[in-house]
């Protein structure tokens, strides 16, 4: 889903994580790493962290730079 949004992100985009750290405890890959990951492969992007709606969850502003 993060590959097929990248070319649509044009100045900012805000992306919602439901559930950011919920398979580290399985060893499975989870939002935090498929996030990580989207950066290095479709950037330069600049992200900041907004407030979030839920312990699990995460949201974050995306700008390219």
């Amino acid at each position: 889903a993060l590959d097929f949004c990248a070319p649509l992100i044009d100045d900012h985009a805000v992306i919602f994580f439901d559930d950011w750290g919920w398979s580290e405890d399985r060893g499975e890959m989870g939002e935090k790493e498929a996030f990580d990951r989207f950066l290095e492969a479709n950037g330069p992007f600049e992200t900041r962290e907004l407030p979030s709606y839920f312990e699990k969850a995460r949201v974050f502003m995306v700008s390219r730079t």
